[in-house]
């Protein structure tokens, strides 16, 4: 810096602030299960062109079992998403 601008070293102040931070505990052991996917059904049935396909109330029984999981991972989501801290305006 030249010393012919008659600036002066800016006047800083190092002040520390007391804040309160959300303490983060460790989620349910439940919450971080991985899903149990149901076993792929067996190729038990024909169809028209004779080609081994799964049987109508297997793949019923199997897309129900689906729509569980996806429904116990939307629970999951859920329970976490409730257990994060809410926004302050």
């Amino acid at each position: 810096m030249l010393a012919s601008c008659g600036r002066q070293p800016a006047n800083v102040k190092t002040q520390f602030v007391d804040r309160d931070v959300p303490v983060q505990t460790s989620l349910d052991p439940r919450l971080l299960t991985d899903p149990t996917l149901p076993p792929i059904p067996a190729f038990k049935c024909l169809d028209k062109k004779q080609l081994a396909t799964v049987c109508g109330d297997d793949m019923a029984d199997y897309i129900q079992a689906y729509q569980k999981v996806g429904t116990d991972v939307a629970g999951q989501i859920k329970a976490i998403r409730d257990l994060q801290p809410k926004a302050t305006p």
